[in-house]
């Protein structure tokens, strides 16, 4: 790989903007600028906003509707207020169906507190109870240990158990 050289350093252009940004006269008078800037007055905003009635506008002249007209519009607003009395009740349904829901869901902490409490007093009782039984069984295992004079015979449990044969594979069973 060849190495590139290094990039020299261009002068600036004497037409650049950079150059006559450079040539500007700096004894211009800098008190103007630390006063606060004058402000131009602002409209009224009535007389800004839009008119609500601005441009030209064609009358729309009020005809009567035809028979037919008038009731395809009254079957339009009866089916309106049918789907609308749907929807309503539908709306209620779902209501209830979800208050119903919540309250089903809703346990008092009292009860749950009672709940726990009966809970704990039942398993401490077990735990009572096995812990006595334990005891009993420790007394009644040191007071008068069991000597006998037979040998115990112990078997293993493989012999015990009976021989195992090898199945053979049917090669019909195999899935390919």
């Amino acid at each position: 790989m060849a190495r590139t050289g290094k990039l020299k350093k261009k002068s600036t252009s004497v037409h650049s903007r950079a150059a006559r940004r450079g040539n500007s006269p700096s004894d211009v008078d800098r008190s103007l600028e630390s006063m606060p800037r004058v402000e131009a007055p602002t409209k009224a905003a009535g007389v800004l906003a839009a008119h609500a009635n601005a441009g030209i506008s064609k009358k729309k002249a009020n005809k009567k509707l035809t028979r037919s007209q008038r009731l395809r519009q009254q079957k339009g607003i009866e089916r309106g207020e049918m789907l609308f009395d749907r929807l309503e009740a539908k709306v209620e349904k779902a209501k209830t169906a979800y208050s119903k829901m919540v309250n089903a869901r809703k346990v008092q902490w009292e009860d749950l507190n009672g709940k726990q409490a009966k809970a704990a007093k039942i398993l401490q009782q077990a735990q009572d109870n096995d812990d006595e039984r334990m005891e009993e069984d420790e007394k009644l295992s040191s007071a008068a240990p069991i000597i006998s004079n037979t040998p115990t015979i112990q078997t293993p449990l493989a012999s015990a158990l009976p021989p195992v044969e090898p199945v053979a594979a049917d090669d019909d069973d195999n899935i390919t």
